[in-house]
């Protein structure tokens, strides 16, 4: 491979040095996705590490943040122990780290993406080439392809968009959160906060996310709704059939636009299950996400009196779905978007106004105790239900 992997046209080297390479691997999803993210992560200016000294101001508020946290009733037990929790890190080191989490499911869907039909017998196709490679022997390297560039391009935008790691909602093994400064600066900086009153807030966040989605009753039905969404999926060959139906081999206008544009063979189309099982998962997240802000706010009322800008400055931000974000969704079917955290306080809300809060910590010790959707859109049915369980 060359020095500069990507050149000046990223798509085309990976495909000719990569797919050439490691088509018979049973990787290439995984390399692709790696090339391209790291590149997205990175920007035009190249990476960069965190300011040491931003570093060392920030720790203090990541501890003091789980000190808090470990004296709440509902979250004491699932808070990470010890001081290094939270770790600032570079874009390009959160989509590195991402990729390495990412990878058994990326491998996953490169599996499923493997069933991808033959190519659509065009006329004259049996002498057409894509960057060298007969389209004849493409078949089957097509869809781990694609997967591997909506893969890429997911972790490469989300290293630009998100604050911390459980802004994506991934029970993870690793269980240090990381933090992207870059980004955390650019969101204070536009809503004129203080950068350490928003380092504080989301260190409370997160710690509160990361407890609630590693119980492993919820890690379990994370993980099963990714695999659900999976088995679920239109077959991704399909969307590269109609793409490739649209290649003329008369007119080499149309191969150099499938070699040359990054995105051209990006895009996710969900089938009609996935899209119901993203509506149904949209409950169960609401809950998560729902407690984590009243944890949190809870804990900040405490250490920082007034903390409605942030939140109220998170809210308006949590509107836009984001490119990454997006993709993540229909990647892997989970996600947090601005109608899952509407929901999930309108849930919480419920409880307070009923001064049942405290019942949230049943939750947390019998996954029978989860609120299904229609208890969710109706707390009081949710509570009926806990008396009946032993």
């Amino acid at each position: 491979m060359t020095d500069n992997p990507f050149g000046s046209n990223p798509f085309e080297t990976v495909f000719r040095d990569i797919m050439k390479v490691m088509s018979s691997q049973g990787q290439l999803a995984l390399s692709v996705a790696e090339q391209l993210a790291m590149p997205l992560a990175s920007g035009e200016g190249g990476d960069s590490n965190p300011d040491p000294q931003l570093r060392m101001r920030i720790e203090p508020l990541a501890e003091l943040a789980q000190r808090e946290l470990g004296t709440d009733s509902l979250l004491a037990e699932g808070v990470e122990a010890g001081p290094h929790a939270i770790d600032v890190v570079s874009p390009a080191e959160f989509a590195r780290r991402t990729l390495s989490e990412l990878a058994p499911l990326i491998q996953r869907a490169e599996q499923l993406s493997r069933q991808a039909p033959a190519p659509p017998n065009l006329p004259g196709a049996e002498a057409l080439e894509v960057a060298g490679i007969p389209l004849s022997q493409m078949s089957g390297m097509m869809g781990p392809m694609m997967t591997g560039l909506n893969a890429g391009s997911c972790v490469g935008h989300l290293a630009k968009e998100v604050l911390a790691s459980y802004d994506i909602p991934l029970p993870r093994d690793q269980r240090q959160i990381q933090v992207v400064l870059a980004n955390v600066g650019a969101f204070a900086t536009e809503w004129s906060l203080d950068l350490d009153a928003v380092m504080l807030w989301l260190s409370l966040n997160q710690l509160s996310m990361q407890a609630l989605i590693n119980l492993p009753h919820v890690a379990k039905r994370v993980r099963s709704m990714i695999e659900d969404h999976f088995a679920a999926a239109a077959q991704t060959g399909e969307a590269l059939a109609s793409k490739l139906s649209e290649l003329d081999p008369s007119d080499p206008a149309t191969i150099e636009r499938l070699t040359s544009d990054p995105y051209a063979l990006i895009g996710i189309e969900l089938s009609a299950a996935q899209e119901a099982k993203l509506r149904e998962s949209r409950s169960y997240f609401a809950v998560i996400a729902g407690i984590a802000d009243y944890t949190t706010s809870r804990a900040a009322r405490k250490l920082m009196g007034n903390f409605e800008p942030i939140t109220e400055a998170l809210r308006r931000r949590r509107l836009e779905m984001r490119e990454g974000e997006d993709l993540f969704r229909k990647l892997f079917g989970i996600g947090l978007d601005n109608s899952t955290f509407e929901l999930g306080h309108r849930f919480i809300f419920g409880l307070v106004e009923r001064n049942a809060e405290d019942m949230l910590a049943r939750i947390f010790s019998d996954e029978r105790a989860f609120p299904t959707p229609n208890e969710v859109d109706a707390p009081g049915l949710w509570l009926a239900r806990l008396e009946t369980l032993n």
